[in-house]
């Protein structure tokens, strides 16, 4: 029989290979949440006991929470205050502590009242002094138990073997978790810098950084390269860069600017011409923006922006403007400037001064309603008034007639437009007054021309027509025309040319090289009358202006009784020529003895004349006996009267 002291180096020895075998389990566990586990299912194989749990403490809240329990895994979450129930007690005294009966305990906590504890034996967690936590063993009802100081102090061993494996996998956990964060902090950074540089190279300017020293660049975005046409290399890598690429003009005074501003220390934007890589010429704006340090400046950086688009805007407005008040001061009319709300007159020409008598100083205190008599006052102000509601930079309002009154009382007859426009943000009413004195003139004389012109029109020997080139729709006629045709003037008028044309064809190719050429041409054609006869024409047709569009004008010339007699010349000319087919001639030098009058045909043979002349002509002979030739023949006859065949 073995003696007790005997058993009891028995039960220590397995309590110490036990203890052994758990704390080396303990140590190779790395993982927080399984690291737990095995510290908790350790402590109850190590005391026999069904249920384990340990508390961890919250530096920032100063609370102890119950991070895991292996009898009643619902109570996991709950917290208790330092001081509160048996854990809360051991993590402020840092001593551990057994109660026999925690139910029937007169300081346990409210927050395990639905459950019945018997025996719990709780022990702190420390590592190098500091509270880690609090792990602890329990018993349920009806089971019980008394938990010894001997097992208290196993715990206690196997508290800080799990304390410093618990320290260690949160340390590895929290370097695991760093270097996480770290990878993500460094993901995070490398998508900062490459949205930052998508965003750099996104903008529509040149970002850059350079020496404060040397005003070299040490950084510019792509967008360098696409505005100037450089390589990125060379604008880093020659100092000078930005100096030797300046426009001549700009060269001396961009660079002392940019200097003196960073002498004085203060930022700074300006405007200057570059030379693109191609030879252009780029107009830039460049923001300075000075990095400082405790008053140093550190670093140059800025923003350069292409507003060439922009200075040729400002030249073309430049240059409007110019060409404006070249075209105010030199206008044939008069031209006033005044404000639209007001009235006031604001600036005038020279023909203004000329037209009202007044100096431009005396204009420009004046009221527009001051330029006309008294009697139009309200018809002024209405008439102003109605411009000056006209839509800014909308075309010259429809003239109107007015009158203007001289310094010296002189009434003048006027036309005048107006509209509005702006400059510089101001809105001004520009208004033209035009004189109306040779105008007026014209108008008498141009009615004079068009009475005459009417009376010519009317009383023409010939038809004149005007019509549409395409349609070749009649457009005016005058009598004459309705006389030719046998038309009645309502009639003709709206009638269409290729009604009443023979050759319509012809007459559009006609039309054609009339619009082509722009001269007047000349030809005849035939038409018809009302009745359908024919009717030979002459025709002159031009291109004219009429009723503000264009048209032909053709004045046709009847020569139907011209052509009649020449038609009948012609016949009897072909009569007569057919006449003179059918009569033979004899024609030429006749080669005839001067004896017996022979005549030597083409052939060498000599003929009877009457044989000769028979046969190269229709005439006949008969033979006879001349007085001359009877006397001698025949002497003792009487031959004074002529001898008849």
């Amino acid at each position: 029989m073995s003696s007790p002291n005997t058993n009891i180096q028995k039960r220590r020895k397995k309590e110490f290979e036990t203890l052994l075998n758990l704390s080396n389990k303990i140590a190779t566990q790395d993982n927080p949440e399984s690291l737990l586990t095995t510290i908790v299912n350790s402590c109850c194989n190590l005391l026999s006991v069904k249920s384990g749990f340990i508390y961890l403490y919250d530096t920032l809240k100063n609370e102890l929470e119950l991070i895991y329990e292996s009898g009643n895994p619902d109570y996991v979450g709950i917290r208790l205050q330092i001081g509160e129930g048996i854990a809360g007690k051991v993590a402020h005294s840092l001593e551990p502590f057994i109660v026999d009966d925690y139910s029937n305990w007169d300081k346990r906590s409210s927050k395990f009242d639905n459950i019945d504890i018997g025996a719990v034996a709780e022990v702190p967690m420390q590592y190098s002094g500091q509270l880690i936590g609090v792990l602890g063993v329990q018993e349920f009802k009806p089971r019980k138990r008394h938990f010894t100081r001997r097992e208290l102090d196993l715990l206690q061993i196997l508290s800080a073997h799990a304390s410093a494996a618990l320290h260690n996998a949160h340390m590895l956990s929290r370097y695991e978790h760093e270097v996480e964060k770290r990878k993500d902090t460094e993901k995070r950074l490398k998508d900062s810098l490459r949205r930052f540089e998508e965003l750099i190279n996104s903008v529509e300017g040149i970002v850059w950084e350079a020496d404060p020293a040397t005003l070299r660049f040490t950084f510019v975005s792509r967008k360098a390269e696409r505005l100037l046409g450089y390589p990125l290399s060379e604008w880093v890598s020659r100092e000078n860069f930005r100096e030797s690429h300046l426009h001549p003009e700009d060269r001396e005074t961009a660079v002392s600017f940019l200097k003196n501003a960073v002498k004085r220390g203060k930022d700074c934007e300006f405007s200057y011409r570059m030379i693109h890589a191609g030879g252009q010429t780029v107009w830039l704006r460049e923001i300075v923006n000075l990095v400082k340090f405790k008053s140093e400046i550190q670093q140059i950086r800025g923003i350069i922006f292409d507003i060439t688009e922009m200075k040729m805007l400002e030249e073309k407005i430049r240059l409007r403007e110019k060409h404006f008040w070249t075209l105010f001061e030199n206008a044939p009319d008069a031209v006033f400037l005044a404000e639209p709300e007001s009235g006031a007159i604001l600036n005038a020409n020279k023909q203004a001064v000329r037209l009202t008598g007044y100096s431009l100083d005396e204009l420009k205190k004046m009221h527009q309603s001051d330029l006309h008599p008294k009697e139009m006052y309200q018809f002024a102000i209405e008439s102003f008034q109605q411009h000056a509601r006209e839509p800014v930079e909308s075309r010259m309002s429809t003239p109107i007639r007015s009158k203007v009154l001289h310094k010296s009382g002189k009434i003048i007859d006027v036309e005048v437009a107006g509209n509005t426009f702006i400059v510089n943000g101001k809105k001004y009413l520009l208004g033209i007054f035009r004189c109306m004195a040779a105008t007026i003139e014209i108008e008498k004389e141009l009615r004079h021309s068009r009475a005459d012109y009417q009376r010519i029109f009317e009383n023409a020997h010939d038809a004149i027509l005007i019509f549409e080139p395409q349609s070749e729709k009649i457009l005016e006629v005058n009598q004459r025309a309705c006389e030719i045709y046998g038309f009645p003037q309502k009639e003709l008028l709206g009638k269409s040319l290729k009604s009443i044309s023979k050759d319509v064809k012809t007459g559009e190719k006609r039309i054609k090289t009339l619009l082509r050429t722009k001269e007047s041409i000349h030809f005849e054609t035939v038409h018809y009358r009302r009745d359908g006869s024919e009717m030979y024409l002459e025709i002159n047709a031009a291109l004219i202006e009429y009723k503000g569009r264009q048209a032909i004008l053709s004045i046709n010339r009847d020569i139907t009784g011209r052509k009649k007699a020449e038609e009948e010349r012609e016949k009897l000319i072909g009569e007569l020529q057919q006449a003179l087919k059918q009569v033979k001639t004899l024609r030429g030098l006749l080669p005839i003895c001067s004896n017996c009058k022979r005549i030597r045909d083409d052939d060498g043979y000599w003929q009877q004349i009457e044989v000769y002349i028979g046969e190269h002509s229709d005439a006949e002979f008969t033979h006879g006996l001349c007085v001359d030739c009877a006397k001698n023949l025949y002497p003792d006859m009487n031959f004074d009267e002529p001898a008849e065949n």
